[in-house]
């Protein structure tokens, strides 16, 4: 190739990216990570059943356009990766159930994008839950993972079941194996 073609490469390349850029930035929907704030006691480390956090109230986690605020309805916090394999199943899964059940009453599911990082695949998780159109509110976890850490989190993804006095019911890892098991957690959740 001679320097004449590669510098075209090279600026179409940049021009490329600079378009993209601009059309993120006036989409304001492309987000990675976000600023949180932590009120309330850390939850301990989930590593072991009987999980010590069962019966504790959580803590407030606030992202720049929703919060988990504990108390008033039964909830649902669901940390995901978007680089996890088992967390892109599950928005699948979710999303998929509500567009065919709708939302119940009396629950609410609230999203967290966590250990985000660019170098792996869906990056930013902002495009990657767009894309799926996940139907749930979300908070952007910041760099360091704060919310993740306040809540305990040890694997992808991660479930955090409150009931409506704020306090964790129960706690978990992994994929829901089917609809049915949605439909089971959904209705236990329901009925706090």
């Amino acid at each position: 190739m001679n320097g004449k073609k590669i510098a075209w490469i090279v600026g179409g390349v940049i021009a490329l990216a600079a378009i993209v850029a601009a059309l993120s930035a006036e989409s304001g929907s492309v987000q990675a990570y976000g600023e949180v704030a932590v009120a309330g006691e850390t939850l301990p480390r989930f590593e072991a059943l009987p999980d010590p956090a069962v019966g504790m109230i959580a803590p407030t986690v606030t992202g720049e356009t929703v919060s988990v605020i504990p108390g008033g309805t039964p909830t649902i916090v669901l940390f995901l990766a978007h680089w996890c394999p088992h967390c892109q199943v599950e928005v699948v899964r979710l999303t998929d159930w509500v567009e065919a059940n709708g939302m119940p009453r009396g629950l609410q599911l609230i999203g967290v994008a966590t250990s985000s990082t660019p170098a792996q695949g869906n990056f930013p998780p902002s495009v990657w839950l767009e894309r799926e159109e996940f139907p749930f509110p979300v908070i952007y976890d910041d760099e360091e993972s704060t919310a993740a850490a306040a809540y305990g989190l040890m694997a992808f993804p991660y479930w955090v079941v409150l009931d409506s006095d704020g306090r964790v019911v129960k706690r978990f890892t992994g994929e829901l194996p089917s609809a049915d098991a949605v439909t089971d957690l959904f209705t236990e959740v329901a009925g706090l």
